[in-house]
């Protein structure tokens, strides 16, 4: 992947765009997730040419960066059905790792909610 994006950037460098860089691009942010490195990821997506940046593949894959990032599990696993072959395969990397986080916030919502609820029958039943 990284002689790729060697290649990718030479070409940039030339004011060459390949049809298929926006997809190659898309799966390196994907991969820069794995660092949990999002200052990163934001450099790289603001020095993309405009093209790279308002195509689909970019698109989606910033929308399942912000996904992780917010540890919002619902959304990376809507998106993980809606990705093509390759693109899910790159997100597989991450299920086990978004699967621990959403087990982690559920833990906290059910250790947090039954101290809740005995302080509100406490206020309303006192």
């Amino acid at each position: 992947m990284r002689n790729l994006q060697t290649t990718l950037k030479d070409q940039q460098d030339n004011f060459y765009l390949s049809e298929n860089e926006p997809e190659f691009q898309a799966y390196d942010l994907l991969l820069q997730l794995e660092t949990d490195n999002t200052l990163e990821i934001q450099q790289k997506v603001e020095k993309f040419p405009l093209e790279i940046l308002l195509s689909k593949e970019i698109k989606f894959a910033l929308k399942v960066v912000s996904a992780v990032r917010d540890n919002n599990y619902v959304q990376f696993f809507n998106l993980l059905n809606e990705a093509d072959y390759l693109t899910a395969c790159v997100m597989s990397l991450f299920i086990k790792r978004i699967r621990v986080k959403a087990l982690e916030t559920l833990m906290r919502v059910m250790i947090v909610l039954p101290d809740l609820l005995t302080n509100i029958m406490l206020i309303f039943f006192h």
